[in-house]
């Protein structure tokens, strides 16, 4: 069973979140910022975090990188 699916439907989601959060970035401030990226990536990229485990390293890394650009 592949996750590729998943996966870049998890990243095109997480991205678009990554973007709209940055459109209001100036109207934020730091704590509410932190907030809105854990509850609308953070938590997303960890809830399939158990089924994720032994994926492909391409996979994998296309999930660091989306989590890595959220902060």
């Amino acid at each position: 069973m592949s996750m590729e699916k998943h996966v870049n439907l998890l990243c095109r989601s997480c991205y678009v979140q990554i973007r709209n959060i940055g459109r209001i970035r100036p109207l934020l401030n730091t704590e509410a910022t932190k907030s809105l990226v854990h509850s609308l990536i953070t938590s997303h990229l960890d809830y399939w975090n158990s089924l994720l485990c032994g994926v492909a390293e391409a996979l994998t890394s296309k999930l660091q990188r989306t989590q890595n650009a959220a902060f």
